[in-house]
């Protein structure tokens, strides 16, 4: 038994780390790939955020007549199933996250706010990278998607206290606009500056 039990610890000891399904630790990964993952968080973040403006009448679309869920979602990502990571949203994630009736405004919008906060660490690692440091144009690039990130991840946390303070929900949240001067593919929710009170609690 007792050798049994040494043969199991010492097996441990030699396996590698889990990873996990995000793939392997950020420390492993080149700047470029870095940027990757946080971009895959960014968009994520962003899709989760739209569906929560939908979710509560703020934001209208198309009734997508013309195009299936499933050519849509071929069409905008089907060319990054090639990359072993990060790994490609699976077509049942983009449905489910469409799929907003049963998740409250209030969900989605911490939901967002998660993924916002998530995409923040693989870019400062991307600005941290040890190796090597990395072109002054990706550094730029990597300080404007961060900036992006935080700002969302505030504007989220706002948008889901708005149902959380008062007793009954909200009127759909109006008066926003979407900012693209920080970053030209990744807007920036600006809510009215009334719904800025507080923001300071969550800039740290």
């Amino acid at each position: 038994k007792k050798g049994k039990g040494g043969d199991k610890a010492a097996s441990a000891a030699a396996s590698p780390p889990p990873t996990g399904p995000r793939g392997p630790p950020l420390t492993c990964r080149t700047p470029r790939a870095l940027v990757y993952v946080g971009e895959r968080d960014l968009c994520r973040g962003s899709h989760i955020l739209c569906s929560a403006l939908l979710r509560e009448g703020a934001l209208e679309i198309g009734d997508g007549e013309f195009l299936t869920l499933r050519h849509r979602f071929d069409r905008r990502f089907g060319h990054l199933r090639c990359l072993v990571q990060p790994r490609a949203l699976p077509f049942e994630h983009y449905e489910v996250q469409l799929d907003v009736a049963d998740h409250p405004p209030e969900a989605l919008y911490d939901a967002a706010h998660a993924s916002f906060k998530a995409a923040s660490a693989p870019l400062e690692a991307a600005l941290r990278w040890a190796h090597c440091p990395i072109s002054a144009e990706l550094e730029k690039d990597v300080c404007a998607l961060i900036k992006v990130s935080v700002a969302n991840a505030v504007a989220a946390f706002q948008a889901a206290r708005r149902h959380r303070d008062g007793s009954s929900p909200p009127p759909p949240l109006a008066g926003y606009t979407w900012d693209r001067s920080t970053h030209a593919k990744y807007p920036v929710l600006v809510l009215p500056k009334e719904s800025k009170a507080g923001a300071a609690s969550l800039s740290r």
